[in-house]
């Protein structure tokens, strides 16, 4: 199953039409519409978020419906490696900018502003572990 086809069994769940979910989730129809066909559509994490709270559910739970894991071990994987080499090259007060929205996110999340398992914890987890790593 893709995120497409999870996405659009939840919606006709709810009895939403594709105009209605899109204006719900404040993203283009034509996106929503290119992501249930599965026309090779990139997935925006920001619509993906948007959609998956105008549906009720977390993005990882269409993740997971999906079949994509997140996987424990991040590190590893090549976006990882980006993501790092990016930061160590960003100027030292740019950093700290960074780590303290991370903070802010995994305390939002900590506090049920986000859905349980958003991407801010995990990201500030990460830089938080870089960080102790580099040390």
């Amino acid at each position: 199953m893709t995120i497409g086809t999870v996405v659009r069994h939840l919606r006709e769940q709810r009895g939403l039409n594709q105009t209605e979910l899109a204006a719900k989730a404040d993203v283009q129809q034509s996106y929503l519409n290119r992501l249930e066909a599965g026309n090779r559509v990139r997935v925006d994490v920001i619509a993906l978020d948007r959609i998956a709270r105008a549906l009720d559910v977390t993005v990882d739970e269409i993740l997971i419906s999906a079949g994509v894991r997140p996987t424990k071990d991040r590190k590893g994987s090549l976006r990882w490696k980006q993501m790092e080499r990016i930061f160590r090259d960003l100027a030292a007060h740019r950093q700290e900018e960074i780590l303290a929205i991370a903070d802010t996110l995994r305390s939002m999340s900590e506090e049920r502003h986000l859905p349980t398992g958003a991407m801010g914890a995990c990201v500030a987890e990460d830089a938080e572990e870089y960080l102790e790593e580099e040390e």
